[in-house]
């Protein structure tokens, strides 16, 4: 749990408050790899890595960044001040630091 975030990792559910959020598989993914690395930068290339090469697909970084945004517009409370998902300029993401 961070803030008003809760996550049932067993279960690949997500809540904010009270609302369970819907997730695409990758959102999840994604939103696991960063929460279960909180306090630490995952790059770009690691979420490529972890994310799409597991399908064995190649993919840019753009892709991680659309994927990011979905994110955030479903568990953050201002996409212009985010609290859980942070950018690390030029770097990659980090999760609620």
């Amino acid at each position: 749990m961070h803030n008003n975030i809760v996550l049932k990792y067993d279960k690949r559910r997500v809540w904010h408050g009270e609302e369970e959020v819907h997730l695409t598989s990758r959102e999840w993914k994604i939103l696991e790899l960063l929460a279960k690395n909180q306090g630490k930068i995952v790059t770009k290339e690691v979420i490529l890595e972890q994310v799409w090469d597991i399908d064995e697909n190649f993919v840019d970084t753009h892709a991680v960044t659309v994927v990011i945004n979905r994110l955030r517009k479903k568990i953050e409370n201002n996409m212009t001040e985010p609290v859980y998902i942070r950018n690390v300029f030029g770097v990659g993401y980090t999760f609620g630091e």
